[in-house]
């Protein structure tokens, strides 16, 4: 069987609650998953009562790493693309020789037992890869314990561990736990500054994802889901009080073995809160294992923009031409370089997208490109730069009364639909009129002059101007409030 990539690389996580290995195309700043699966083993079951690993999880644990291993030998991965990393579970069990002895020899490879600190500089290093400029704090919450550090411009400092994992807090009493976390956190609340609390971990994704079920948010995508300090605090203590049949309804929303352990991750976060008081709370698909790929890579390569990674690789995989969106992207500036919007920036992006559809039937294609950009692997965009960029290609594809489209359409300001409504009626008419072929945009210009949209079109280009192109410039120049204007110069 070929390899998927020039250096795939796969990373096996032996948790408290579950062991996961994720399969990435390569190790490079933007890495895409191409399998991810989780095994729920329960290695942190009673270990604060028998100091042991379980013997029925431990052998749950190493029938998956059986199951793993085998899919990595026919993925051709060597041991050195094998990274295998164990946590608190494992770090705290007297028996924890043995096991490791036993994955070892499964998996062929090292495993690399981390310190609770090592593990709060991985999430926070798993952070930044999808946003460089976070500042604030980095807390993972796993089944054995809570790892907490401070970012700020690019630094990681103060990483802290906790022996207050979901897994382990759900075997006490919840009266007595409000105590002893708020009394564990008050200490690194000295470190209050503005900034935002970022949450790491599937107990904390499960709380997400239930949020954005009751609120009916219309972007499914947990990552840079964020929510107010206040508001995360109001949904934490509702959940943390929620009663028996409140909660067994929740199993619909999610996997129905997170359940147990929302009330737990919630009483966490809403004394973390408490403690640092941040500005807001953002969910994080990443963590760990994303941090862990980032700490193999150059720090020349770790700083580049994620947004930029994410852009490329879509280019690659639909042969989209870099140089041809460029010239695009030249004209469009241009015209809308004055344009008083928050996303502005996204015009570059935007255009070396713009041709994404080029593929689909017609029928489909706003539709599809719609849904590929918000879905696509793209590290650094934030919800709204999401769906700004996914309007304006899908209006770029003629879109316009499409459910999805209306529904996201609310979380942006009317001004900025309007923008990313013009924004893809420009990149309509640029590409009716260029047929998509090079060397006609540098020989033209589109200038807003007074009430009027002016196109000056070469002498060369002259029977460019066809319906399907003034039909097309009509429809910008009404979206811009102007008149439009063809003049062959």
């Amino acid at each position: 069987m070929p390899k998927l990539a020039r250096n795939p690389h796969a990373v096996i996580d032996i948790g408290s609650n579950s062991v996961r290995m994720v399969l990435f195309d390569e190790v490079k700043r933007t890495p895409i998953s191409f399998f991810n699966e989780k095994v729920l083993c329960g290695l942190g079951e009673g270990l604060d009562e028998t100091g042991q690993l379980p013997a029925l999880g431990s052998e749950r644990a190493l029938n998956a790493l059986r199951r793993f291993r085998i899919i990595c030998t026919y993925h051709g991965l060597t041991p050195e693309q094998i990274s295998c990393i164990a946590t608190s579970a494992v770090r705290d069990a007297s028996n924890k020789a043995a096991f490791i002895d036993a994955v070892e020899g499964i998996m062929g490879t090292r495993v690399d037992l981390l310190s609770g600190e090592e593990e709060a500089v991985l999430a926070a290093h798993g952070v930044l890869a999808g946003d460089p400029s976070f500042c604030g704090w980095v807390a993972d919450l796993g089944g054995g314990s809570l790892e907490l550090s401070e970012v700020c411009d690019g630094h990681i400092n103060c990483p802290l561990s906790y022996p207050f994992g979901a897994l382990r807090l759900g075997q006490r009493p919840m009266p007595e736990i409000s105590g002893v976390l708020s009394q564990a956190f008050d200490d690194y609340g000295s470190h209050k500054h503005t900034g935002r609390l970022c949450v790491v971990g599937g107990a904390w994704r499960a709380l997400g994802q239930v949020h954005m079920a009751q609120t009916r948010y219309p972007l499914k995508v947990l990552h840079h889901y964020d929510i107010s300090a206040e508001e995360a605090t109001r949904f934490s203590l509702q959940i943390k009080s929620a009663e028996p049949q409140e909660m067994r309804k929740l199993a619909a929303q999610i996997n129905p073995a997170r359940v147990k352990s929302l009330p737990y991750a919630g009483h966490v976060l809403s004394e973390l809160i408490n403690a640092l008081q941040p500005i807001s709370v953002t969910f994080s698909s990443h963590g760990i294992r994303e941090g862990l790929v980032q700490k193999r890579l150059p720090a020349r390569i770790r700083a580049e923009d994620p947004v930029a990674g994410g852009i490329a690789t879509l280019e690659r995989q639909y042969q989209l031409d870099p140089v041809r969106s460029r010239e695009v992207y030249v004209f469009v500036r241009r015209l809308l370089h004055e344009t008083p919007s928050p996303y502005l920036h996204l015009l570059e992006p935007i255009c070396r997208l713009s041709n994404l559809a080029w593929r689909d039937h017609p029928n489909y294609r706003r539709g599809n490109v719609l849904h590929a950009i918000l879905f696509s692997p793209i590290d650094g965009l934030t919800h709204k730069e999401r769906i700004f960029a996914a309007l304006a290609l899908y209006y770029r594809y003629g879109g316009d009364s499409l459910r999805d489209a209306t529904r996201l359409g609310h979380l942006l300001t009317s001004g900025d639909v309007d923008f990313a409504k013009t924004v893809g009626a420009l990149l309509r008419f640029v590409h009716t009129l260029t047929g998509r072929v090079g060397g006609v945009l540098d020989k033209c210009s589109l200038t807003t002059q007074g009430q009027k949209l002016v196109f000056d079109l070469a002498p060369e280009f002259a029977a460019l101007r066809g319906e399907a192109v003034e039909i097309r410039l009509q429809t910008l120049a009404r979206l811009m409030g102007l008149k439009p204007v063809i003049q062959v110069i």
